[in-house]
């Protein structure tokens, strides 16, 4: 009685005996070992064998038997039912044969829902099921290949290695399958394949490279056309070390490049690919950046015009390049560079150029932290400035005076003057006077780099004098100093004004640059030199060692001699003392050769005696003191020299005899210098008045703005006192 219980209720684990398959063949398919459940599927398979060639009653039974498997064993809780129903429906495909696209998809589709199943050895036999319908059906099952490169997509990096193995070899079949297939629905895959390239995972990726590998390779399914949609994927793949990632990535790039070149697919989508392009231009990743910055030259050579729409990204890319750590990198940035000069070496390529975009990259770009690369945003600013040259000339009544600078590029082309970089600050100011050397561009420039000097100090101590002796030449230099000189007559910052002025006179003195200058200064006969001296005297005047200077180098001694006279009525301090110093020290060098000289004819010229005498009883008893008296202790007695011989012909009149009015500008001198005076008292009445007060420090000891101001004053003196 209990064995017939026990088959009772084996029995009753399977369908009724009028079941479309006998409980022998059930319990077959159900059972625990593999070789088993073989024998259930090859009696199923012959079953299936035997329906295909017979009525169509029996055809009937074959959705029926389909439709039992997947209710019986397919949704059955225990693992060896769905293996056993798997391996089943791959009978019945390989029963059915050729005939299978009849019902193909009652089986495919319980297949792939195994896929997802929680015991890995049901995804196995799913794998390996799938494998063989499709080795059947071939063509055939491409109809569901979007869910079979889906459930494939994840099974490739499934935790068990069997599920892996099977995976990878259904995945060779369907690969071998689509290159047999003359049609492919490209168009349906991409949204697929946009989805998942965007995948981390390294075996995922593995997968979806081999795939996009083998879709380009073939000419049918045309994936370049479709490229923008996943190029950035690929591109994120160039930057993953593992499982070779990098080189796979590289080499179906390198395909795609070579049909985009080809002219396959149509006309690249230059724009889009750009786009793409530029955030891995810039990537941590050597090889990412190099591929990408290839990519952009050739798309540059390819699409010619159609890339200066876009030029502004481009140049934002690849500029970075020019400093970069691998020469590889930075030769295909010059090659790129070069590609986008000759694009636009063309008049016709102008007006697709976004002037206004590409200022605002190269103004950024002017503060990346490596000088090539600001260099090169320097050069690029001087090629845009000879485009719109050339633009404008080509249109009737053009403005040859805007050129770039209605794009507010002053004031970041003066802050470059503050770059650490001698080499970007001498090419900065050949940009400047490229761009601002004409009409009211040129006193623009003038004016606002006399307010950039005033607000910032330490600029003009450290950089002024390469400044204005770089601008002298591409600007000439008397122009520079006609123009700056009335600025600082009017200026009201009378300290500031000081400083500018003895900044500007020690570049007169000593710069070669400035050598026309005082060579026209020596010569006032002609009027426009005249013109010059009077207009740099009155400016001068804010510094009165530096008129002196000025006085002694066109060689009016007499009016030197005055103005001596005058500084005996001037406050005497450090400062003025340390530029007598250094006044001193300049008559020893070869600017004043030609003073030195004079002085062996004291009856031509007494005032230059006066006046040396009058600067050497202003001296203390000092070094200076000591040179200057040295000097002139080396000139004979009047009675050694000869008497002074008349001029020769031709020879040039001297400054002692030109007919100009001293007067007018000693007074000017006096009363610039009684502002001063006044200037002076009243900052140190202030300053005495808040010290009274008790205020000069707070309670937390923190410095208040007078404090601070006295600070700023002092450290003008100090700067005085280094020049």
């Amino acid at each position: 009685d209990c064995c017939w219980c026990l088959v009772g209720v084996a029995m009753a684990a399977f369908p009724a005996q009028d079941a479309i398959l006998n409980p022998q063949i059930q319990r077959n398919l159900a059972d625990k070992l593999y070789e088993k459940r073989k024998q259930g599927a090859l009696e199923v398979e012959a079953m299936v064998k035997e329906w295909s060639c017979s009525n169509q009653q029996d055809k009937k039974n074959l959705v029926s038997l389909i439709n039992f498997l997947s209710e019986n064993f397919m949704a059955h809780t225990n693992p060896n039912y769905r293996k056993g129903g798997l391996i089943a429906l791959a009978a019945v495909a390989i029963g059915l044969g050729g005939d299978i696209h009849t019902i193909i998809s009652d089986i495919v589709d319980p297949i792939l829902r195994c896929f997802i199943d929680t015991d890995p050895r049901v995804r196995y036999y799913a794998c390996e099921s799938l494998y063989n319908v499709a080795k059947v059906s071939r063509g055939k099952i491409l109809t569901f290949f979007n869910d079979i490169f889906d459930g494939m997509c994840k099974l490739c990096a499934d935790s068990d290695l069997h599920v892996k193995n099977g995976t990878k070899l259904l995945d060779r079949l369907i690969k071998d399958i689509i290159s047999e297939t003359p049609h492919f629905d490209t168009q349906k895959f991409i949204p697929l394949l946009q989805e998942r390239i965007t995948s981390t995972n390294p075996f995922v990726r593995q997968f979806l490279l081999g795939w996009v590998g083998v879709l380009a390779s073939l000419s049918s399914v045309g994936l370049v056309k479709y490229l923008p949609l996943f190029l950035d994927g690929v591109l994120c793949m160039l930057s993953d070390h593992k499982n070779d990632l990098q080189k796979e990535a590289e080499v179906v790039l390198d395909e795609f490049l070579r049909q985009l070149k080809a002219g396959e697919g149509g006309e690249a989508d230059y724009g889009r690919l750009l786009e793409l392009l530029v955030p891995h231009a810039t990537s941590t990743d050597d090889l990412t950046r190099l591929i990408c910055v290839s990519w952009m030259n050739e798309l540059t050579i390819m699409g010619q015009d159609k890339v200066l729409p876009f030029l502004p990204k481009i140049l934002e890319a690849i500029l970075p390049g020019f400093s970069d750590d691998i020469i590889a990198v930075q030769e295909q940035t010059a090659k790129a560079n070069q590609s986008l000069l000759v694009l636009l070496s063309n008049p016709q390529t102008h007006d697709q150029v976004k002037i206004g975009e590409v200022v605002d990259v190269l103004t950024a770009l002017f503060q990346n932290q490596f000088v090539a690369t600001r260099i090169q945003a320097l050069k690029w600013v001087v090629v845009l400035h000879e485009t719109c040259a050339k633009k404008e000339k080509g249109e009737e009544g053009g403005d040859d005076e805007a050129g770039i600078c209605g794009h507010n590029l002053l004031p970041s082309l003066l802050k470059n003057l503050s770059d650490p970089s001698d080499d970007v600050v001498r090419l900065n100011i050949q940009v400047l006077a490229l761009i601002f050397q004409n009409g009211e561009r040129f006193q623009l420039l003038i004016n606002t780099l006399v307010q950039v000097f005033r607000s910032d100090l330490e600029l003009l101590e450290k950089r002024g004098s390469l400044i204005i002796r770089l601008l002298s030449v591409h600007l000439q230099a008397e122009r520079i100093y006609r123009t700056i000189a009335p600025i600082l007559e009017k200026e009201e910052d009378l300290e500031y004004a000081s400083l500018m002025v003895q900044s500007l006179n020690f570049i007169l003195l000593t710069s070669r640059e400035l050598f026309e200058v005082r060579e026209n200064l020596k010569n006032l006969k002609k009027k426009d030199n005249l013109d010059l001296f009077v207009i740099l005297y009155r400016s001068w005047c804010h510094n009165p060692c530096a008129t002196l200077s000025l006085c002694l180098l066109a060689c009016v001694y007499e009016q030197g001699t005055l103005l001596i006279g005058k500084f005996a009525e001037l406050e005497i301090t450090v400062g003025f003392l340390v530029e007598i110093d250094k006044l001193v020290q300049l008559l020893e060098s070869p600017i004043f050769t030609s003073l030195r000289l004079q002085l062996l004819e004291p009856q031509k010229y007494p005032f230059l005696y006066k006046c040396l005498y009058g600067l050497l009883m202003l001296l203390p008893q000092s070094g200076a003191f000591e040179t200057l008296r040295n000097r002139l202790n080396c000139t004979p007695p009047p009675s050694l020299l000869p008497p002074p011989s008349p001029p020769s012909h031709g020879e040039e009149n001297d400054n002692q005899k030109i007919d100009i009015d001293f007067e007018p500008l000693l007074s000017h001198f006096v009363e610039v210098q009684e502002r001063h005076v006044a200037f002076r008292l009243a900052a140190r009445q202030v300053a005495a008045k808040k010290d009274g007060d008790g205020s000069g420090i707070n309670n937390m000891g923190k410095k208040q703005p007078q404090q601070q101001k006295k600070e700023g004053e002092d450290k003008k003196v100090a700067f005085a006192a280094k020049k």
